[in-house]
């Protein structure tokens, strides 16, 4: 292989279903992510490092456009009476610029020698820091649609890098993860990250890289905010400058290399720490490895048949050592610079055309990402149904889950026929599709059971119906008390000795008693049904609360065939 990049799709559940607001806002502010993107939202989360920057440029282009508009006297009056902030602000800037003698402490930066906006480049570093959470929304909305973009079902973050030593046949390698998590309400956590392998590798090192439980990782370069857990990851010595404001630990594998399996544990557990979720039902590990054919030949798959399916099927070959047989691989890909393979444990992209490590790749793997995320979801629902839930309501909030990836596992919200081609097989190579069939069965039954629950429901109902009733009629038949009292007086002359007829007489005595405590019984039942009513407000309202800051920059362009990538609109006059 002339070049080769594992990602490795790690997804694993949580035992409850995600705040996805909650969960955002607390990676952003733990600098664990360094920024998010909501489906439905076109502008980008930032962490508070980023925020303050953000919110710095925001507010001195704001500042310079108001004062451009002051030219007369009538425009400052105007400004002293209807814009008094950025008036402040203005003066503040010009009183510090006045009285800062050391041009290179201003807090502004200077304009270069071709006169160019001396925040450009601030806003180029910020759109940088963005442009991979920009390219995923784009994607996402580009290769997907429906009600999980519309109504915001998952949310994706770019956690902060990490540097480490990879040694594969005693070859080492310098690489930079970049790994992106993608948190979905159903109670799902997908971490991806991407491993370069070493240039030229053969195809059993491109296997071996591609092997998650191989112990591959020499040293680690983990940032502070990312807590330890478990010996392989703990302790470390601190690096003297800080990345991006963050401090980091450089870890030593050297006794006991470390494996990717392991990162992405490591990952996971700080993701699931930091949110307060708990993290269960094991996990599933799925390596997508884009490779560069060598050129040792012009058609390299027609030149070596057997390499290239022993790195489908992740067979390494060994010299003198098995290879598989003569089969048949299908090719997915809908262009001849490319070939698309997967099966039931990984996917293989091999590019026939020069070809590097990029957000393009973005457009391969997110489609066995979502096909990953759509199996999780239907076995978690799976096991719940196999408890035979009686709620009616949890019932039908299931049902309508089922028929909602039934329509997922068609490919119905995938906007591209050769893509939804991909995303039918690999679910169906899942099992997706009988994994349903069983939520199906499962909920006839619970059905059943919630429907002679809801019987049950409705004889309590009529029974409580019947004593509201006799309340009502008790209390209409206040008037008749006096009548009442006169018997009940009658009764204890002929009985004097019974004390339950005086407790009655003094009840029935006053209308005013038997009135305060129907009313307070009434009360009751209000003050319950106004209290849930609150609950159900105040949980919504939690749920949709601030995602975190939102970055001033908009209008992005994107462009996979570009170096950067990503352009800001063309409107604000200037490309970044």
């Amino acid at each position: 292989m002339r070049r080769a990049t594992v990602y490795f799709v790690y997804t694993q559940g949580t035992a409850k279903p995600l705040n996805l607001g909650k969960a955002t806002q607390m990676l952003l502010e733990a600098e664990v992510a360094t920024t998010g993107a909501w489906p439905s939202e076109d502008k980008v989360r930032l962490a508070p490092s980023l925020a303050r920057i953000d919110a710095s440029v925001a507010r001195a282009r704001a500042t310079a456009a108001f004062v451009e508009t002051i030219t007369t006297w009538r425009s400052l009056l105007a400004a002293v009476m209807f814009h008094p902030i950025l008036l402040a602000r203005a003066l503040v800037f010009l009183i510090r610029g006045m009285r800062n003698e050391d041009p290179e402490a201003s807090a502004q930066p200077e304009a270069d020698e071709n006169g160019a906006d001396p925040w450009d480049e601030v806003e180029a570093l910020l759109l940088e820091s963005q442009k991979v959470t920009v390219s995923e929304r784009f994607l996402d909305a580009d290769l997907f649609g429906g009600d999980a973009q519309a109504e915001d079902h998952f949310v994706r973050l770019f956690l902060r890098p990490t540097s480490h030593e990879i040694v594969i046949d005693g070859t080492s390698t310098e690489i930079t993860v970049e790994p992106r998590l993608l948190l979905h309400r159903d109670g799902v956590i997908q971490l991806v990250a991407g491993f370069e392998l070493p240039r030229h590798a053969t195809v059993s090192q491109v296997v071996y890289g591609a092997n998650m439980d191989e112990p591959l990782i020499r040293r680690s370069e983990v940032p502070e905010t990312f807590r330890p857990a478990g010996a392989t990851w703990a302790g470390g010595d601190w690096l003297e400058a800080p990345v991006a404001g963050v401090r980091y630990r450089r870890l030593q594998h050297d006794e006991e290399p470390s494996t990717v399996a392991e990162y992405m544990s490591f990952l996971a557990d700080n993701v699931a720490g930091h949110i307060s979720a708990t993290l269960g039902g094991g996990w599933n590990g799925y390596p997508v490895v884009i490779a560069e054919a060598d050129s040792c030949c012009a058609d390299w798959a027609q030149q070596h048949p057997a390499e290239l399916a022993n790195l489908v099927a992740r067979e390494g070959v060994a010299p003198g050592g098995r290879r598989l047989r003569d089969v048949t691989l299908r090719d997915f890909a809908s262009f001849d610079d490319h070939s698309m393979f997967h099966t039931l444990a990984s996917a293989t992209i091999m590019n026939w055309r020069p070809w590097q490590p990029g957000i393009k790749d973005l457009s391969f793997t997110m489609l066995y990402e979502h096909a990953l995320l759509l199996y999780w979801r239907a076995t978690r629902v799976e096991r719940e149904v196999r408890t035979v839930p009686s709620k009616r309501r949890r019932v039908t909030e299931l049902s309508q889950t089922a028929l909602f990836m039934e329509a997922e596992a068609r490919g119905v919200f995938v906007r591209a026929g050769g893509a939804r081609d991909i995303f039918r097989d690999v679910a169906g190579t899942l099992g997706v599709p009988e994994i349903l069939q069983t939520v199906s069965k499962g909920l006839s039954l619970s059905s059943d059971r919630a429907a002679a629950r809801a019987s049950d429901r409705v004889a309590r109902g009529a029974r409580n119906v019947a004593v509201f009733g006799l309340a009502v009629a008790t209390f209409a038949a206040v008037p008749a008390v006096p009548q009442l009292f006169e018997l009940v007086e009658a009764q204890r002359e002929a009985d004097p000795g019974s004390s339950w007829w005086v407790t009655l007489q003094t009840v029935i005595s006053s209308p005013l008693q038997i009135s305060g405590i129907l009313l307070a019984v009434i009360s009751l039942f209000g003050v319950v049904w106004v209290g849930r009513v609150v609950v159900a407000v105040v949980s919504y309202l939690w749920g949709i609360r601030k995602r975190g800051y939102a970055s001033h920059l908009s209008g992005y362009e994107v462009d996979l065939e570009q170096p950067k990538n990503v352009t800001e609109d063309s409107t604000r006059g200037r490309t970044t």
